[in-house]
C-alpha cells in the first residue's frame, strides 16, 4: 500500500476527470481545505469520504491505495 502516493492519485485523478478543485470539494462534501490537506497527506480521508472519492473519480480502491498500479481494464 502506497498512502503517500494517495493524494498525487487524487490529484491527477481530478484534473483527468475535468473537475475544479471547488467544484470537487462540493460535490465531495468537504471544504477545499479539507481536500487540500488529503492531497498533501496532512490528513487522511475519513471512510465515507474515502467511498465518495472512488466513487466520484472513477476509479477503484486498490489503485488509490496504491496496491494496483493502474486501473484493471
Amino acid at each position: 500500500m502506497d498512502l503517500d502516493g494517495m493524494g498525487a492519485r487524487i490529484e491527477a485523478r481530478i484534473k483527468e476527470r475535468g473537475y475544479i478543485r471547488f467544484d470537487f470539494a462540493k460535490r465531495l462534501g468537504v471544504r477545499v481545505s479539507t481536500l487540500y490537506q488529503i492531497c498533501r497527506r496532512r490528513r487522511l480521508p475519513t471512510m465515507q469520504v474515502f467511498l465518495k472519492l472512488i466513487d466520484l473519480l472513477d476509479i477503484s480502491a486498490d489503485v488509490l491505495l496504491g496496491i494496483l498500479p493502474t486501473s484493471p481494464q
